[in-house]
């Protein structure tokens, strides 16, 4: 179920968002990223949304969500880039492994690509960029979605949002009540 609160952080957890950002945190600290301080957040079905103004109004949508795998097993070799490009593939088919990029990150394993679809509202072409992460037992499923024409206005905040993601490892967040 979600409920949407805004809480202080214990004053030992130093989190700050760059200006002009808010600081997202899923499941007591589970997920954390960076985006606009400017955009809506709101529920869908089984994903968190973040828009940039008030559907139907909104030019591009970032939504975000979360599985969790069994914690006795070791999911360092899940082969990541497979997955993405079997989940996005749809009905044409697995996408090509060589449009993955890797993210070289220490702390976590994350891949994303880029790939153009046919928005059923509008009936013209959008492109999304789908990216999934693996630390611990912690999986996210983040994709971003938006105009070609709006690129290179999008590229700064799914940069950030790549930058600032973070995953626990199972020490989470402590929430002042």
């Amino acid at each position: 179920m979600w409920h949407k609160r805004t809480i202080k952080l214990d004053k030992n957890i130093s989190i700050q968002a760059k200006p002009g950002n808010n600081v997202f945190v899923a499941n007591r600290g589970d997920v954390s990223f960076e985006y606009p301080a400017s955009w809506i957040v709101k529920p869908s079905n089984n994903s968190i949304c973040f828009y940039d103004a008030e559907p139907p109004a909104d030019q591009c949508v970032l939504e975000f969500s979360i599985m969790h795998l069994d914690l006795s097993v070791d999911w360092s070799r899940l082969p990541l880039d497979q997955m993405l490009c079997s989940a996005v593939g749809g009905e044409a088919g697995p996408r090509d492994l060589a449009s993955v990029r890797q993210s070289a990150r220490s702390d976590l394993k994350l891949v994303w690509l880029e790939y153009d679809f046919l928005d059923p509202v509008e009936k013209r072409t959008a492109l999304s960029r789908c990216a999934l992460a693996l630390r611990a037992d912690i999986l996210p499923l983040i994709t971003f979605s938006f105009w070609p024409e709006d690129g290179p206005k999008r590229e700064p905040t799914w940069n950030t949002l790549l930058e600032t993601l973070r995953l626990a490892t199972g020490e989470r967040f402590k929430l002042r009540n």
